[in-house]
């Protein structure tokens, strides 16, 4: 549920009063981060002692993004600042993740049960841990490769809900992309000029497009790539034609 200004100035609030309880097990850490019943704006000050304390991050520094994490991880894991990795979260996340979606009637979280089954696994947390060598002999190949990307999805978008609980946590606002004022820019030139191509290759199918919408589509490129419709040419008429 999304939290209102007021809400959320409280709980920042919070999360800088309450002796924060630093996390020592990454498994613990993915499961916070990934459940849908958690105070991300909690879970993620707590994340900050825990690393700030352990060296991985420098005090006040922004948290590293899912990629950086890793190699950070690692190295505070083998000089024995932290015990855990970036594997040990991903762990984490996604047994939080199985267990969670094992009970919704989402047609997503559905998918996400039903994938793994269909390779004949009990569940993500299984192929993940599986070897690469391991995983390429599971089939279908197509069931696989998108197994693999859900996997992908969710240990990323679980990381970025943190990073923003620790941006509201520290009041920070990041400005959004400026967009283009320019209409033309806007609805998108690579797109628009490959309608016709679509329109065209509809119509080599068999199917009919009416011929208002082959002129609009027509107007709506040439306006997009900055060029004029050609203006068709009046009739030739004669006198004659005209008393008639």
């Amino acid at each position: 549920m999304k939290m209102n200004s007021a809400e959320t100035a409280t709980v920042s609030a919070a999360a800088k009063l309450i002796p924060l309880k630093v996390f020592t097990s990454g498994y613990d850490i993915g499961s916070e981060i990934a459940g849908v019943n958690v105070n991300a704006q909690i879970t993620a000050a707590r994340l900050r002692e825990t690393l700030e304390k352990a060296r991985v991050i420098e005090k006040g520094a922004d948290f590293p993004k899912w990629k950086a994490a890793e190699a950070l991880l690692q190295l505070a894991k083998n000089d024995g600042r932290v015990k855990f990795d970036r594997a040990d979260i991903e762990r984490g996340i996604l047994a939080r993740y199985d267990s969670e979606r094992a009970k919704s009637v989402i047609p997503a979280d559905r998918a996400w049960v039903s994938m793994p089954l269909s390779l004949g696994i009990a569940n993500v947390s299984a192929f993940h841990a599986m070897s690469k060598q391991a995983r390429g002999t599971l089939n279908p190949k197509e069931a696989r490769a998108e197994l693999s990307a859900k996997m992908t999805d969710a240990l990323g978008d679980a990381w970025k809900v943190i990073i923003k609980a620790d941006e509201r946590n520290r009041g920070i606002k990041r400005d959004k992309p400026a967009t283009s004022a320019d209409p033309k820019a806007r609805i998108g030139n690579a797109q628009v000029v490959k309608l016709l191509e679509h329109v065209k290759k509809v119509q080599e199918d068999g199917f009919e497009v009416p011929p208002d919408v082959q002129r609009a589509a027509r107007t709506l490129v040439l306006w997009v790539t900055g060029q004029s419709a050609k203006t068709p040419k009046a009739p030739k008429t004669t006198a004659t034609q005209v008393a008639e």
